[in-house]
């Protein structure tokens, strides 16, 4: 398995791929990452087997504070994982990487 991200130009694909996991138009559930001006391709993490994508998780830069004191940490945006592709250790392996 190899964890890759994914190309700028890829984003219909990989928007394809979350439509079709979360069976709804996913950009509108985040559009800070997914509208229409916004390539967040930068912050993602993919898994392709036989050229399709099976796996994805997007993992961006996020201040968090703490009462006054302010981290630099990582939001999670989506994590997403082929139906037929579950159980099969993709997204630990994901999880691990990130």
């Amino acid at each position: 398995m190899e964890i890759r991200i994914p190309k700028k130009e890829e984003k219909k694909k990989v928007v394809k791929f979350l439509n079709k996991v979360f069976h709804r138009h996913f950009p509108s559930l985040i559009p800070s990452l997914y509208g229409k001006d916004k390539n967040s391709m930068e912050y993602h993490f993919v898994v392709e087997e036989g050229g399709m994508l099976v796996g994805g998780i997007c993992a961006y830069p996020q201040d968090i504070c703490v009462g006054d004191v302010v981290f630099n940490g990582v939001g999670i945006g989506m994590v997403a994982t082929k139906k037929s592709m579950r159980g099969k250790g993709i997204m630990t392996t994901m999880l691990n990487h990130v």
